[in-house]
């Protein structure tokens, strides 16, 4: 929750009690139970220098029994102490998942697709509540949703032209769902094949994928916030911000007009037919 090295900037704020501040000091390394001379340690490395004349330290954290718990291993935070100590140290700490969730936000404002919005609110949850590696398979998913979005808009013809003549066994796609047959290694190479990526920018969108896959399957491999963030700004610049299909509002107005002509020539169908005596 807290790293080492943004303890200084946080136990220097004034605002902060030192109960408070105690409770950041075990948001460091969360999940391991800390000894009071660890967290003195701590302190004392933070700048919080006043915990050296302190010789019942425990005796703040007891107080404090709703955020911290002692057990035989050390103390530790609990859930409503992660929740709080969340909420403190906010202000004072520059995310760098912060930037790319923001930007993965406007974005989610222009896609109408509700299975790719779903993908990337989704993502951006598990940022926010830092489960890295769901958030690199969501958000993975939420950007191969745009590319099959783009295929069906603009690019279905070419798609499966340069899908047969990679595999003649390709059964013309004509949904997004026949899309997903395709390896999603082999429909990047095939979007490189119809020029909708160039070799770059298919091999970057592989190593995404690369890790969305590590990420997704029982394996040992950990990631962390930076890692995520990295992953995030690849797909934003080079998926969402480019192929992201966004209605124009002239776009509306001719399904409306459409629609329109459909139902006023239906009317007249059933007129004819002798269903309809009043149009």
């Amino acid at each position: 929750m807290v790293s080492a090295d943004s303890l200084k900037d946080i136990l220097c704020q004034p605002k902060l009690k030192k109960t408070q501040k105690l409770l950041i000091c075990l948001a460091v390394d969360v999940d391991h139970p800390k000894s009071i001379a660890e967290i003195k340690k701590l302190a004392l490395s933070g700048g919080l220098n006043s915990v050296q004349r302190d010789k019942n330290l425990s005796l703040y954290l007891t107080r404090a029994s709703l955020y911290a718990a002692r057990t035989p291993e050390g103390w530790s935070l609990t859930l409503p102490g992660k929740m709080y100590v969340e909420g403190l140290v906010k202000p004072f700490i520059k995310r760098p998942v912060a930037k790319v969730t923001t930007n993965l936000r406007i974005h989610l404002a222009k896609i109408s697709d509700p299975d790719t919005m779903a993908f990337i609110e989704e993502a951006i949850a598990c940022c926010e509540a830092g489960f890295w590696r769901a958030a690199v398979v969501l958000s993975w998913e939420g950007a191969v949703s745009v590319l099959y979005d783009h295929v069906m808009l603009h690019k279905l013809a070419n798609f499966n032209t340069e899908a047969h003549r990679n595999d003649a066994k390709w059964k013309t796609a004509k949904t997004k769902d026949h899309l997903a047959r395709m390896k999603e290694s082999d429909f990047l190479i095939t979007l490189q094949g119809i020029a909708v990526l160039d070799k770059n920018v298919r091999m970057e969108l592989g190593h995404c994928l690369e890790l969305r896959n590590g990420c997704g399957h029982p394996s040992s491999l950990q990631i962390g916030e930076h890692r995520t963030a990295a992953h995030l700004e690849m797909l934003i610049l080079n998926v969402f911000a480019k192929f992201v299909a966004q209605k124009e509002t002239s776009d509306f107005f001719a399904t409306a007009l459409a629609d329109w002509d459909e139902f006023i020539a239906g009317m007249e169908e059933n007129r004819k037919r002798g269903l309809l005596g009043f149009f």
